[in-house]
């Protein structure tokens, strides 16, 4: 699901919900019309807040992935230089295989 219907869909759920209670209880229309859109207003506003949480929650695990790979690529040179190997060694030994 895309994250920018999260506050729309939370705000018309709330919505609907209000709206069958003010004509299961009979409320003045006046009253109703209010009592709509101030939880429209409020749950839209919910909606914001949880759609931040989702996208800030989703992206903290890329960035640590990004960061776990360049400290193994750094440790991968690290063993290399610390056994002797470099590149050309290596270019050399694959040359000879073919």
């Amino acid at each position: 699901m895309d994250k920018k219907y999260i506050p729309a869909l939370i705000s018309l759920s709330a919505g609907f919900v209000i709206c069958i209670v003010c004509i299961v209880k009979n409320i003045d229309i006046i009253k109703s019309l209010c009592l709509v859109l101030g939880f429209l207003l409020g749950f839209y506003l919910l909606g914001i807040l949880t759609k931040r949480l989702f996208e800030k929650t989703l992206k903290e695990p890329e960035i640590v992935q990004v960061e776990n790979q360049s400290e193994d690529i750094e440790s991968v040179e690290q063993n290399e230089q610390a056994n002797g190997e470099s590149d050309t060694v290596v270019q050399q030994n694959n040359d000879r295989i073919e």
